[in-house]
């Protein structure tokens, strides 16, 4: 803190007297309160009392089959994130399954008949040796 001096005269108004005084401390501004999350359960609004009837149970059995709609209050960016992130992997594989797919008509296509029928009883031989060994 600084100090600062004041001048005045005493009461006789003959000699200057010098007076420190500190002064007033300068207020802080009110500490930040942190706001508290709101943790909403899906369906917690509809907590039944303990003297619940029939149509109450109805209401929230009603309230189990509808889908939880998100808040606004509260939105948790990395929850969001990743399920932006499973949305992009889960169309990077649909679309890479798709052109392996389309690779793989292309090139059967390319093929003769003679071809094709090789493969199957290539693969209708492994499909036999794997039964005959009993692990199929």
């Amino acid at each position: 803190m600084t100090k600062f001096e004041t001048h005045f005269q005493d009461q006789s108004g003959v000699s200057p007297v010098s007076v420190r005084r500190t002064p007033a401390p300068i207020p802080k501004p009110p500490a930040k309160r942190r706001r508290k999350r709101l943790a909403f359960r899906a369906g917690a609004e509809f907590d039944l009392p303990r003297n619940a009837g029939p149509e109450d149970t109805r209401r929230a059995a009603a309230a189990e089959t509808t889908p939880a709609v998100a808040s606004v209050l509260h939105v948790n960016f990395r929850d969001v994130f990743r399920r932006l992130l499973a949305r992009l992997r889960a169309r990077h594989l649909a679309r890479r399954e798709a052109r392996l797919l389309a690779r793989t008509v292309r090139e059967l296509a390319t093929l003769g008949d003679h071809t094709l029928k090789d493969i199957g009883l290539v693969r209708g031989s492994i499909e036999a040796t794997v039964r005959a060994r009993g692990q199929g």
